[in-house]
């Protein structure tokens, strides 16, 4: 007694035992598909933290800059802040009274961040082999006027805080705003 469903059943079997699984060339896809996705998002990733390190080097030395006027204006007397590049990662930074020499220097901990010295017009100051402003007991400058600018080590993400009037005012600026 042949019945009319074992005829469909075999066919649905038949369907499914061809259309299980995924063939070679689809895994392929989807492999090459996740790596390209896992390289951009890589590449996006390092490009963020690269930023992250130089606005984080920028932060401090903009605020061992304020504090420099700051201190300046609080005790009377004029006060230098000191920045210095000892390696090819290290960065350091010095507060201390214009009329003595640096020796406690903090390092300013951004692996890649260099002080780019081609866009950097503070006075740089030979005995310490160091750049530096200094601002007199009102707070203002106290001789040249200049900035220091930071980038990573391949140059780009260039931040800068300039010293920019006679006043003592103290601002900031990124990229091209940073060139010469």
């Amino acid at each position: 007694m042949p019945s009319g469903n074992f005829g469909q059943k075999q066919r649905v079997q038949q369907l499914n035992n061809t259309t299980g699984g995924y063939s070679l060339v689809e895994i392929l896809a989807a492999v090459i598909i996740a790596s390209i996705l896992a390289t951009i998002g890589t590449i996006s990733y390092l490009g963020w933290l690269n930023r992250l390190r130089v606005n984080g080097a920028h932060d401090r030395i903009f605020h061992t800059i304020r504090e420099a006027q700051s201190t300046a204006t609080q005790t009377k007397t004029t006060w230098q802040a000191s920045f210095r590049q000892q390696s090819a990662d290290r960065i350091e930074a010095s507060l201390h009274p214009a009329t003595t020499t640096p020796t406690n220097w903090n390092l300013i901990n951004e692996p890649g961040v260099i002080i780019d010295t081609q866009n950097t017009t503070l006075f740089r100051q030979a005995s310490i082999n160091a750049w530096r402003i200094q601002f007199n007991h009102k707070g203002h400058p106290n001789g040249q006027l200049g900035r220091i600018t930071l980038s990573n080590t391949s140059g780009q993400n260039k931040r800068c805080v300039f010293i920019s009037t006679l006043i003592g005012a103290v601002r900031t600026a990124e990229d091209s705003r940073c060139l010469r």
